[in-house]
């Protein structure tokens, strides 16, 4: 039979190790759910005709900070503007060339493109949205996420008309969803919780 006063222990016990176990899932770092954001930098590259450092152009002149949505205007090279927003990048041309480095369609590149390098982020899936122009999509298994900061699209033999848009939404990881190695924080709270109340109940019978 527990006592009036070892219950009273016990309660305060099992209560602070449930307020531990909370205080440490809710204070565990956030997945970055946008592209926006303290911290986050993306470096972007154009190359035309393929990825050797000779035919490589840098977009950004060095990472640059996603504190806001970012627009990178067209440069010699690729002829594009880049907007960077929260969970959408758009590239617009502003040429009537194709993307290729003979100037030829059908083109024999193997990859007139763009890639962002991001800093800060998480990226799980990129899509083109349904809103961007036919002449200006990736090629066949040309949109390609190299890893969760590094994305890769190849346009190579898209003939677009000068406004035309390619619009890619990007998808991050759900934050309300717990982490693995935050759910043993969770269920060791949830366990103090119903300790806790029934020590209080058998206090008080």
């Amino acid at each position: 039979m527990v006592t009036s006063k070892e219950a009273t222990h016990l309660a305060a016990l099992l209560k602070t190790t449930l307020l531990i176990g909370l205080s440490l899932f809710a204070s565990r770092p956030a997945s970055a759910e946008a592209l926006i954001g303290a911290g986050n930098t993306v470096d972007v590259f154009f190359y035309l005709g393929d990825m050797t450092p000779a035919n490589t152009e840098e977009e950004t002149v060095g990472p640059q900070a996603l504190t806001g949505p970012l627009l990178i205007p067209a440069h010699a090279l690729d002829l594009t503007d880049i907007s960077i927003g929260a969970t959408q990048i758009v590239l617009t041309d502003e040429s009537t060339l194709p993307y290729c480095a003979t100037g030829d369609v059908p083109c024999a590149d193997v990859f007139t493109g763009f890639e962002f390098k991001f800093t800060g982020v998480d990226i799980t899936g990129v899509s083109v949205d349904a809103s961007s122009s036919a002449t200006m999509l990736p090629i066949s298994g040309g949109l390609t996420l190299i890893s969760p900061t590094d994305l890769r699209i190849n346009l190579t033999g898209d003939s677009a008309n000068v406004g035309d848009k390619l619009v890619l939404d990007l998808s991050f990881p759900n934050a309300s969803v717990p982490e693995p190695a935050t759910r043993p924080l969770l269920g060791i709270g949830l366990a103090a919780l119903v300790g806790w109340l029934k020590l209080r109940r058998t206090a008080s019978a």
